[in-house]
């Protein structure tokens, strides 16, 4: 199964594997967006002592191709026109990384190329692109991962094209924390560290694009996309069960997220396990999460930040839909031309 083969016009998929997650997403044009057909996601923790180990483990591995295999079966039972399935940091870091990606062709027949932090971050801001107003025109993206945290500053064109100036990959994320720290809770002292490497890596960012600057004249719109904002949202509104369709695109003010995230890290484990918006599976991220929240809020104290649930695979199906678009533009005019 090669990236972008063609079938019949009009659907999309795409496979996004995190360090954490991996994640399905089928959908079809609907004007200059498009409707799921088919959403899927499972915590495969790939990722998972990589920060010790450097490689990938064999059982990380095999969870994950177990996934992908139902993945495969989905997409093969579609019409399918366009495909582009993407590996991000786990496999960017890890010394097997490119192995497993092969494994993965054979065992899958699906094609995974390990794409850039770069190409990463403009692709998690063109799937929010929908979310942003047309005022101001400076956007700041952030996307707290398993294994990395991306922050994209970009410009947005009046045609709502992403102009990408500046990202920077800061080398933290919930899992590579989780797993960086001996005791099964994120004490105070390991948080305070984690927050302050974050705003490490924040700094030399902020001094070239001088981001700080934008916050202060109310010139930046700050968007914030991955299971830790996300989570905090659905904390904030008290659901017992999360609801995309709230979640997605709602504002809250960073007032409002610094005394959500200061409950979390008051209450204890089996509180934590018992709310309804963390649950099991997110426990033991959420406060690596929150201290990589707390460093971007603190660093950058903007009025409100609008949360979302979308991102890469979104930037993704809107990319090829893009691709798809340009490519007709110009068989026109070659036909014209002719």
């Amino acid at each position: 199964m090669k990236p972008e083969r063609t079938r019949k016009k009009g659907t999309y998929a795409t496979v996004d594997l995190g360090t954490n997650n991996c994640r399905l997403l089928i959908a079809k044009p609907d004007g200059d967006y498009f409707y799921p057909v088919e959403i899927f996601s499972k915590i495969t923790r790939l990722g998972e002592g990589l920060a010790i180990s450097n490689a990938l483990s064999v059982k990380a591995m095999n969870r994950t191709i177990e996934v992908l295999k139902q993945m495969a079966e989905k997409i093969n039972s579609m019409p399918i026109s366009q495909a582009r399935f993407v590996a991000t940091e786990a496999c960017r870091r890890a010394v097997n990384g490119d192995e497993f990606v092969e494994r993965i062709y054979d065992e899958t027949g699906m094609s995974f190329e390990i794409i850039s932090s770069q190409e990463e971050a403009r692709l998690a801001v063109t799937g929010c692109v929908p979310l942003l107003s047309r005022s101001p025109d400076n956007v700041l993206v952030f996307d707290i991962g398993g294994g990395s945290t991306e922050v994209s500053y970009a410009k947005i064109s009046p045609e709502k094209k992403v102009i990408l100036q500046g990202t920077v990959s800061v080398p933290l994320g919930v899992l590579t924390i989780a797993d960086g720290f001996l005791s099964n809770e994120l004490l105070k002292s390991d948080y305070n560290i984690v927050v302050e490497k974050v705003a490490g890596y924040l700094k030399p960012f902020d001094d070239v694009y001088h981001i700080s600057e934008l916050v202060k004249d109310k010139q930046l719109q700050m968007v914030g996309t991955s299971g830790t904002i996300t989570t905090i949202g659905a904390f904030h509104l008290g659901l017992n069960r999360y609801k995309r369709e709230i979640i997605d695109g709602m504002k809250l003010s960073g007032d409002v997220i610094r005394a959500e995230k200061e409950k979390l890290l008051k209450m204890s484990k089996n509180d934590r396990l018992k709310t309804g918006a963390i649950g099991k599976h997110r426990e033991k991220l959420i406060l690596p999460g929150c201290a990589i929240l707390d460093a971007i809020t603190s660093f950058w104290d903007v009025e409100n930040i609008t949360i979302a649930d979308r991102g890469l695979r979104d930037g993704i199906i809107l990319d090829l839909m893009q691709r798809a678009r340009d490519k007709v533009s110009y068989e026109k005019r070659k036909t014209k031309d002719g």
